[in-house]
């Protein structure tokens, strides 16, 4: 009895984790997406401290972090999949407005970021 319950634990153990992995991407209500941008376009980065130069138009915000038992969520990582729904949804650039540090209760970054397109 006690050999099925750790079995079946660890079964449900593993599933979870496997089904779970990787970070999770969100975007906020009344995101404007526009034509998908090709998977090799250079979406600009800006920092929250920095200016914009030209015309632009905010078309969303951008969350990505920790999924629930997320294995690799690095800044890099984070940084990339944030960039990856930028191209998904049309954006030239992002502007980053806020990074949370991993912490007890989660070990990844998350990022907060503006999706621009330029005019």
């Amino acid at each position: 009895m006690i050999r099925s319950l750790i079995l079946y634990f660890l079964v449900l153990t593993s599933l979870l984790f496997l089904c779970s992995c990787g970070v999770a991407v969100s975007l906020s209500p009344g995101t404007i997406p526009r034509t998908p941008k090709p998977s090799d376009y250079a979406i600009k980065v800006y920092q929250k401290t920095d200016t914009i130069q030209g015309k632009y138009t905010t078309i969303g915000l951008i969350g990505a972090g920790d999924s629930g038992f997320t294995l690799s969520c690095s800044y890099e990582t984070v940084l990339n999949k944030t960039i990856e729904k930028a191209r998904e949804i049309g954006a030239d650039a992002i502007q980053i407005v806020k990074v949370d540090s991993p912490n007890i209760i989660s070990s990844c970054y998350e990022i907060k970021a503006l999706a621009i397109a330029f005019e």
